[in-house]
């Protein structure tokens, strides 16, 4: 009785564990199509937004190959980056969000061809202390879009460095009509 009692434990234990990995795994593998949509629509918001820099640079952001990832971060820590937008951060999108971005991933083939972004050529990290490279704005990396349970609003970061400055994008986007537009963002600047 008790050999079977511990076998029933054992079974509901792995099953459990099994959710768990199918619900991060469904999490983190939304589709490339809303996630190059996400980004795109996010990165031509950055190369218009003329002050997000803090000066005159133009060009597109120079993004490296892998998302951002924070595997510690919390609801707490997302909403402290983004106080203008409070407002539209619920924690469902936010936990979302957390959920995709526990660890990196290639994003490379969700801007390649971009207008507004190019890749990071390989062993340049973290060589541009002084400024970005020529017909970049900045440097930088995107996390994975977080979404709502319905699909209608995401989140999504971008760091970047133009200097010896950098900073923290938070957007919110939302789907009308199949299109994502930005309605939100904020950015916290570090020194």
């Amino acid at each position: 009785m008790m050999r079977y009692l511990f076998f029933l434990l054992a079974l509901s234990a792995t099953l459990l564990a099994s959710c768990v990995r199918d619900h991060e795994s469904s999490a983190r593998s939304a589709s490339s199509e809303a996630d190059a949509a996400v980004i795109a629509a996010a990165l031509e918001d950055f190369a218009n937004w003329k002050d997000v820099t803090f000066g005159e640079l133009e060009g597109v952001l120079e993004l490296e190959s892998s998302s951002s990832a924070d595997p510690h971060a919390t609801v707490g820590d997302i909403k402290a980056l983004a106080p203008e937008i409070s407002g539209q951060l619920d924690d469902e999108i936010v936990s979302a969000f957390i959920v995709r971005n526990r660890s990196p991933l290639s994003m490379a083939s969700l801007f390649s061809g971009s207008r507004w972004a190019r890749p990071q050529p390989p062993g340049s990290k973290n060589i541009y202390r002084f400024g970005p490279p020529d017909g970049a704005k900045a440097v930088g990396s995107l996390t994975l879009p977080g979404y709502s349970a319905d699909g209608s609003k995401a989140l999504i970061q971008i760091h970047h460095s133009w200097s010896i400055h950098g900073a923290v994008v938070t957007y919110v986007l939302s789907k009308n009509d199949g299109t994502w537009r930005v309605v939100a963002r904020d950015q916290a600047v570090f020194l």
